[in-house]
């Protein structure tokens, strides 16, 4: 299991290049998937002063992490996703069926 630090930065304009002010951000949005990115949950909204997550105890495996801004009437931004990969730490087993013989 791993933490991931997860950290973002809040955009300055809008998708059509107008200018964005902090005050007209509502929140970003962080979503997790297990499966490649092919379903997500929501990981929580965090306001404008929260610039970084953790998320704690991830198996090993692939993880898709995504984030969206959503503005105070709601309008959401296209998703934006990173991947990480957390490695297998876990030693092998023991083995089996040790014998001795003379």
């Amino acid at each position: 299991m791993a933490n991931v630090v997860v950290s973002w930065a809040l955009p300055t304009t809008r998708e059509n290049g107008t200018p964005l002010k902090i005050s007209d951000i509502k929140d970003v949005e962080i979503k997790l998937s297990a499966d490649g990115g092919k379903t997500f949950g929501v990981f929580g909204h965090y306001s404008t002063d929260v610039l970084s997550t953790i998320m704690t105890e991830l198996e090993a495996g692939v993880w898709v992490v995504g984030a969206s801004v959503r503005d105070i009437k709601m309008r959401e931004s296209k998703m934006v996703t990173a991947s990480i990969t957390i490695e297998e730490t876990s030693p092998p087993s023991s083995v089996t069926g040790l014998t001795l013989s003379l």
